[in-house]
């Protein structure tokens, strides 16, 4: 395909062909253009590995951003879209719920007893979707108990945490979308607010109790308002890596009998490489925002102050000229290189070794609970859906030979 071809295909391809499948777009962006214009994805997109990188690690050209309709959605001053102090006050509450000391000593407890509680639900049954029905529900009920609500249910966090989501990704400001998940965010502010007045009362480990704790204001209504953005991202969060993560790997597992029959035979020796090639082969959230600071050139393209660039993890994360010519294939027993599905820079999640550790305990107990498991295709292979966050839309199961 020759560039003015390619050019003629950015300018006509839809949000609906990059929420089905951008794979194939990113595989010729790599060769031809790693900086390009996409109408359909709302401006400037980077797709090669160092460019991403690049705009994620350059603070001096790059800053975060995040477009008007998704920062109504999260709040201004959230901890995706700030520097300096602030941005680090934010991350060391978080820290304090999320660091490796804190969730090795509550894991088991509030992790593993999830997955035993939704596994017992499961054995009930004999076709399940596992994204809708055990997937969503753990991490969403985990993450709920770290943030502070273990009162809410499954349905109810799986509600916000897609309303989130929802807003988050709304790069082509569609008005409909914006409407829907503002309701969604509304709705999150009148709950926490009581929440966060008990947790003033009676400080716990809770992420709220630590964000309030280090939150400025003089009254619980200022403290609450500088806080509540960046819970909003971490809601939003909580669905990606845990959740998503976890299906896209029990996905991949159940469509490939050798990586499967590999896995079986160590699932505690390969279930870290495993999770880690999940995460790059189908990174789930594929794209960070970013905005110029200064007239900036990258990978040839001049770029000037205060454009948006999306940063397509997605795509960096299957180079090939870092992950080898199957970039574009689940490998379990794949050389492990750094991919960026975590991201990188100062923005790096804070709550990577929580999807970690809940894909890990997730993925075991379920395929040890379920040895005869494989997957329903009576409606096709599995599909993934998504151009900010992807995932596979449903992975119909039958648990029992």
């Amino acid at each position: 395909m020759t560039r003015g071809t390619l050019d003629e295909e950015l300018q006509t391809i839809t949000v609906g062909q990059l929420e089905d499948d951008p794979y194939p777009l990113y595989e010729r962006l790599h060769a031809q253009a790693p900086v390009a214009f996409i109408p359909a994805a709302g401006g400037w997109t980077a797709t090669g590995y160092e460019a991403v990188r690049r705009v994620h690690e350059d603070v001096e050209s790059f800053m975060p951003a995040l477009p008007a309709e998704p920062l109504e959605c999260l709040g201004e001053h959230n901890i995706l879209s700030l520097e300096g102090p602030r941005h680090r006050r934010y991350r060391k509450a978080l820290h304090a719920a999320l660091s490796r000391p804190a969730i090795d000593g509550y894991a088991d407890r509030v992790i593993g007893e999830v997955i035993d509680e939704r596994l017992r639900l499961l054995d009930e049954r004999q076709h399940v979707d596992l994204v809708a029905d055990f997937f969503e529900p753990v991490s969403v009920l985990s993450v709920g108990r770290v943030i502070g609500v273990p009162e809410l249910d499954a349905a109810t966090l799986q509600h916000w945490f897609r309303g989130i989501i929802l807003g988050s990704s709304n790069v082509t400001m569609d008005m409909d979308i914006a409407v829907e998940a503002n309701a969604v965010s509304r709705e999150i502010d009148e709950y926490m607010f009581d929440v966060f007045a008990r947790v003033e009362k009676n400080p716990d480990d809770s992420i709220v109790s630590h964000l309030l704790q280090g939150a400025a204001g003089d009254t619980l209504v200022e403290r609450v308002r500088d806080i509540t953005p960046t819970l909003k991202v971490v809601i939003g969060g909580g669905l990606q890596e845990p959740g998503h993560g976890a299906s896209t790997l029990a996905a991949a597992l159940l469509a490939d009998d050798g990586a499967r029959a590999d896995f079986n035979t160590d699932p505690a020796g390969l279930i870290k490489p495993a999770i880690e090639e999940a995460i790059r082969w189908v990174s789930p959230i594929q794209v960070n925002i970013r905005r110029t600071r200064i007239d900036t050139e990258l990978e040839g393209v001049t770029l000037p102050a205060g454009t948006y660039v999306n940063a397509a993890v997605g795509a960096a994360n299957r180079s090939v000229s870092v992950f080898g010519d199957d970039a574009a294939e689940f490998d379990l027993r794949r050389a492990v290189r750094p991919h960026l599905a975590f991201g990188t820079g100062m923005h790096f999640c804070a709550g990577n070794y929580f999807g970690r550790a809940a894909i890990s305990r997730s993925i075991r107990g379920l395929f040890e609970r379920f040895p005869e498991m494989r997957l329903d295709e009576s409606d096709g292979p599995v599909r993934f859906r998504g151009f900010v966050f992807r995932s596979p839309a449903a992975v119909r199961v039958q648990l029992r030979g």
